[in-house]
């Protein structure tokens, strides 16, 4: 038996190896996430400000593509107030550094290293931006619906766009599309019903399709062999 952790996963195991698999959720502790996100830090770079809070959350690697969000959000301080938190460590690093002090982003972009409880950062943050070219059913979406915030990603494999529901639970674009991104972010209004819906949907998903003990079923499969 051969067990995956989304709908997409499976298509795309099919699609590649020819091979039947069972969807199998993996644990998420929504109780717990939402405790560590009210343990209180001083992180003076979000207080007393007013303007779009965006945070990323991931290495600082090829993979995550967290340039194309720089870019993106160069050209969104331009005609709106907005900072930028990067979580995180990685072979980019240097990269990212370099183009946030090309574009004279210092003030405004913070990278922090990554850290065992993200949560209490999220907590202070608008919207989570993924600008992934890959994942593999990305467990930080399920976690960022846990604590009720607007999710923005990019339309990679694997996971997004069913976390997402399609765009129901979240607003997607295309990989490396960082125009697009820009148009999204500028035109975000969070106080919107039609963004207080899509989190409304991506925090029912999580309630509906995850729990924390997961053993059970686990159980149940071994039973059946």
């Amino acid at each position: 038996i051969i067990l995956v952790t989304s709908n997409d996963f499976k298509k795309e195991f099919y699609k590649y190896f020819k091979l039947n698999s069972n969807v199998h959720r993996q644990s998420l502790d929504i109780k717990e996430i939402k405790k560590k996100s009210q343990i209180k830090i001083n992180f003076n770079f979000f207080k007393k400000f007013n303007g779009l809070k965006i945070v990323n959350v991931g290495r600082l690697t090829h993979q995550k593509n967290q340039i194309i969000l720089l870019k993106a959000f160069a050209k969104l301080i331009k005609i709106r107030s907005a900072r930028l938190l990067l979580i995180g460590s990685g072979s980019d690093k240097e990269e990212l550094v370099k183009y946030i002090i090309q574009k004279k982003l210092n003030d405004k972009v913070k990278i922090i290293p990554f850290t065992p409880n993200p949560f209490n950062y999220i907590s202070l943050c608008d919207l989570k931006v993924l600008s992934s070219r890959y994942e593999g059913n990305p467990n930080i979406l399920l976690e960022i619906a846990s604590l009720k915030k607007l999710i923005i990603s990019s339309n990679c494999k694997v996971g997004p766009r069913e976390i997402l529901q399609s765009g129901k639970g979240g607003i997607l674009f295309k990989v490396g599309d960082y125009n697009r991104l820009y148009s999204i972010l500028k035109k975000i209004d969070l106080n919107s019903n039609y963004i207080k819906e899509k989190i409304a949907n991506s925090y029912k998903y999580v309630q509906t399709n995850f729990q924390k003990d997961i053993s059970n079923s686990f159980i149940d499969i071994i039973k059946k062999l």
